[in-house]
C-alpha cells in the first residue's frame, strides 16, 4: 500500500454538538492525497467502504487494468449533504480473477451538482475494503 499527500487516520466519527462519538475506525485523505494497493490476486468482486456526508467528499478510483466487465460503481457524498453515513459502500467493481489489479483512490472536487473533475478535492473517508472470490 503507497500514500502520499496528508492522511489522518481516526478511531471515531461525530461528537460535534453534544451529540455522542461513535466508534469508527477509519483514515481520512485531504486535498492531494492518494492511497493506491494491489488487489489481492483471484479476486471476483471487491468493495470498498467509506463514510459519505458533508465533509467526506467524492472519491476517484482508478483501475488498473479497467474492469473487464465495464461494471463500476462509486460514489461520494454532497456538499449540501447533512447527515453522515459511515460504513457506506463508496465503490465496488467486478474483477477478472486470472488478472493482477491496482486500485488507486483520491478526492476530487466538485465543479457543480452531480458534476466533478479530476482536480484535488476536499476530503475522503475510508474504512475498509473486502474481497470476494469465486473462482469455478
Amino acid at each position: 500500500m503507497q500514500y502520499t499527500g496528508p492522511w489522518n487516520v481516526s478511531t471515531h466519527i461525530g461528537g460535534v454538538g453534544g451529540q455522542p462519538a461513535i466508534a469508527y475506525p477509519h483514515m481520512q485523505g485531504f486535498n492531494n492525497s492518494e492511497v493506491t494497493f494491489q488487489i489481492p490476486r483471484n479476486t471476483s468482486f471487491m468493495y470498498i467502504n467509506g463514510t459519505l456526508g458533508p465533509t467526506a467528499r467524492r472519491h476517484a478510483f482508478t483501475l488498473n487494468p479497467g474492469s473487464p466487465s465495464g461494471l463500476i460503481s462509486g460514489g461520494g457524498g454532497e456538499p449540501n449533504m447533512p447527515w453522515v453515513v459511515p460504513y457506506a459502500i463508496v465503490y465496488m467493481v467486478l474483477l477478472d480473477p486470472t488478472v493482477q489489479y491496482n486500485i488507486s483512490i483520491k478526492p476530487v472536487m466538485f465543479l457543480a451538482p452531480g458534476q466533478r473533475d479530476d482536480t484535488p478535492g476536499d476530503r475522503i473517508t475510508l474504512h475498509s475494503a473486502t474481497f470476494f472470490s469465486a473462482l469455478s
